[in-house]
This record gives C-alpha cells, structure tokens and sequence, in this order.
C-alpha cells in the first residue's frame, strides 16, 4: 500500500481584536505639569531634591520640549491610524462570520489571501471535487491547501490523500494516517473559532498524536509567543525587548500587581510607549497600543478583559521607533530550510511588494541582504518541526517576519508555521507545488526512520 499522506484544512476567518480603543484609551499627549511645590530657598530645594531625587523633573530647554511634544502627537496619532484600521477590520470579520455559519461558499470567498483560482497554470486543479471548489472574484478556486493535496493526488497515484476538516481531526481519524500536515488550521485558529470543548479536543488530538506535523512541542512553543521570544533570544537572536504576565500573575496580583510590576519594568528599562500583543493571538488581531501616558485604570480595564476572555498570557513589547511606519516589515517564506520569497509591507505602500530580483519593485538593497540573512539564520536556530528519536526531519513551511531595528540591528518580530502566504501575489512561483512534493518527501523519510 502507498504512502498515506493528510492534508488538514480550516475555517477561513481571520478574527480580529475586540474594538480599538477610544481617542481617551488611546491617550493623550499631555503638557507637562507644571510643579505643585514652589520652595524659593536654596535649602529648601536642596531638601527637596534629596526627599524626592528620583522623581524630579529634567528641566530642559522650552523649544526641546516643543519639539519632543510634536513627535509624540504624531507617533501618538500614528498609533491611533492603526487602530482605527484594525477596528474597521474586525467589523467587516464579525459580520462575515455571522453570514459564514450560513453559508460555506461565502466563508472560501473572505479568505482571500489562502484562495487560488483554477486555470492552466495548475493542471492538478482541473478536477478538483465540486465540495472544495468556491468562487473567488466570479472565478473558481480553492483553498491553498486543497490545491497541496490535489498536486499530491496528481503527481503520486500510490499516496493516499486524506484531506480533514478540523471537526473531524479525531485521534481515531489521525491514527489511520502514515503522517498528518497541519496547512492553515493550527491551535491559534481553533482558539478563536471553535468552542471551548471542541477547542480542547482538536487540540489534544493534534497535540498528543506522533504523527501530526509539526510536532505538539514544536506547536505549542510557536502558539506561545513569549515561549519562542525567550527561546530566540537565548539562542543569539535579535528581538524586540518584552515582558511577559500570565493568567496566573493576573489571578495572584490582580490587575494592580501586573501593572506595578510593568510600571517598574518599564522605568528600569526606559520605555516609553509600548504595545500589547496577546498569547494565542492572530495575526494583527489581538494587538493594542498603548502611549507611555496611559493611565493605570486604563491598563486595568485591558488586563480584566483579557484574562476575562480567557488568553493565557500577554506580552507587552517596546515599540520600536520607525518599524513598519518608516521602515518595512520582510516577512520571509522557506519551505525546508530554502529560501522561497519575500512579501514586504510598510506604512507607505498600501500593497504588498516584492524584492525586484523576484519580480517586485522593492530595491535589492543592504536592508533586504540584511533581513535575508537574520531569517536564515533563524532558520538555522529554531528547534526541529519533527524528530523521529533523535533526527529531525525536514521542514515543511516557516514564515519568518524580520524588523529594523533593535541596538541598530535586525530583528525577529514573528515565527509561524502555518502562515498566511499572500499567494494571489506569488502566483508564479507555485509554493502549493513546492509543499506538495516536501510533504511526500518527509513522509516517506519517517517512514524509512521508523522502520530501522
């Protein structure tokens, strides 16, 4: 009998976060007070700065303080752009997730980023089963892992495809598999897509099974941001500097330990306005700003909802000054260990782009060799996928998003195994056909290891 390889399949809403914030949450840039003490003696001042040193204010030209004020407002304003967007977004994601419970067609069609239109360019597709295919801008099409299993079905008539829906990914079913991929579906999507109980058993079938790829440890360090940060950066990985508070801090200390301890934190490490990015969070979804001025009632009123919802943890990070905004993002595509393609994203382009050398119009400069060679060597650092004993076997798919910049180097912002793969702007290059064959490849080599 064949190989037997699976495909896994999911739901494709991106959720997002709960509202963006008001103007107030967001905050406000505020003059400096002026001091409520005035002591007019030379010795009274000298007591004063010896009561309260720590707290005294740096006294600093007007027109500095004029030009400081001026750049906050517009980081500040900047900020707030970006969550008027993400709330637009979440919206738009409510309502089509209320209409997609209705109607599956509709559900393929929102997922714009995972849909390929069927044409000559993928013969594979041309007899795809009338159950996965959807329409797509007037055209049919599929889900990008459907054309994975379809290109495999094709180019190996002795492997046994077995493409699962994530409510049918039981142990049962798992176990009747040589070898199961996850593609788009992982715990992070079943977090915000499933109920708690059938959250709780996809993920303990996907977990706990020895033949799902990648492996329950490899998922859950990936799923758990604060995990893979402290794992990077031990291993000599730029990062962007973080703290992490989990359910457990919040239920021992409450919302006023938590924020005494970012407060104190944050003054050792000289924050100033920071970003919350939550534990089992999608994408940008699950995202907030916060200006160094936001007042602790706010902080608090966060920190209840979240752990309220039910996320184990959340991360605040430094935000870096230009990223995104005045310098890009370059979020890295391997399958294997080989470099595929780049998408580059910024505040200045509305659209993805491309380095030139791939067909794009982003310049093959000293920034883009420089983010190439930090996610190689991320690549290179993260722990295996999969290992059979002692052995590793071969990727499937990383997506390594790269920043600038932290001490004025590059720096990783975010791992992930099951990416959104921008293929309606990479059509030439094919990477479904590319994952197809590196599935049969790492099957048929766990099979070989577990024979010996």
């Amino acid at each position: 009998m064949g190989d037997i390889v699976d495909i896994s399949t999911k739901s494709l809403l991106e959720l997002l976060e709960p509202p963006a914030p008001s103007v107030e949450e967001t905050g406000e840039v505020l003059d400096a007070a002026s001091s409520l003490l005035d002591i007019s003696s030379t010795d009274g001042r000298r007591l004063w700065q010896t009561l309260f040193e720590e707290e005294m204010p740096e006294v600093r030209p007007p027109e500095e303080e004029k030009k400081d004020h001026m750049a906050r407002k517009i980081e500040i304003r900047k900020a707030r752009n970006k969550q008027h967007a993400y709330n637009h977004r979440r919206r738009n994601a409510e309502k089509m997730r209320r209409l997609m419970s209705e109607n599956e067609s509709l559900r393929a069609e929102i997922a714009g980023d995972e849909m390929l239109v069927i044409d000559r360019n993928r013969p594979w597709l041309e007899d795809a089963p009338r159950k996965y295919v959807h329409t797509y801008k007037k055209k049919p099409a599929v889900t990008y892992d459907v054309s994975v299993a379809l290109h495999v079905k094709k180019a190996y008539p002795d492997v046994h495809v077995d493409m699962i829906m994530p409510d049918d990914a039981s142990p049962a079913r798992l176990r009747k598999n040589d070898m199961n991929f996850l593609l788009i579906f992982d715990i992070v999507d079943s977090w915000h897509s499933k109920t708690t109980e059938a959250r709780k058993s996809f993920v303990k079938a996907i977990t706990e099974a020895d033949n799902v790829f990648p492996s329950g440890y490899y998922q859950r360090l990936v799923a758990h941001k604060n995990l893979y940060y402290d794992y990077l950066r031990k291993a000599g990985i730029p990062v962007a500097d973080f703290l992490y508070f989990s359910s457990s801090d919040y239920k021992k200390g409450g919302a006023e330990g938590v924020i005494r301890t970012l407060r104190r934190q944050m003054k050792a490490k000289k924050w100033k306005d920071f970003v919350a990015k939550l534990v089992l969070g999608q994408g940008s979804a699950d995202f907030k700003f916060f200006p160094a001025s936001v007042e602790d009632h706010r902080l608090a009123g966060y920190l209840e909802k979240i752990f309220k919802v039910g996320y184990p943890g959340v991360i605040f990070q430094v935000i870096i000054e230009g990223f995104a905004d005045d310098t890009p993002e370059f979020r890295q595509f391997y399958v294997g260990s080989d470099y595929v393609y780049s998408m580059i994203t910024d505040e200045q382009h509305e659209d993805e782009r491309q380095p030139k050398s791939e067909g794009g119009s982003f310049p093959d400069n000293k920034q883009l060799r420089d983010a190439r060679r930090l996610g190689e060597e991320v690549i290179k650092k993260l722990p295996p996928q999969f290992t059979v004993g002692k052995i590793a076997l071969p990727r499937l798919l990383t997506r390594v998003d790269v920043g600038c910049c932290v001490n004025g180097k590059m720096f990783c912002s975010e791992v992930e195994y099951v990416p959104s793969l921008f293929i309606n702007s990479v059509k030439k290059l094919k990477i479904d056909a590319e994952l197809a064959e590196q599935a049969v490849a790492i099957t048929r080599e766990f099979l070989r290891l577990k024979q010996k």
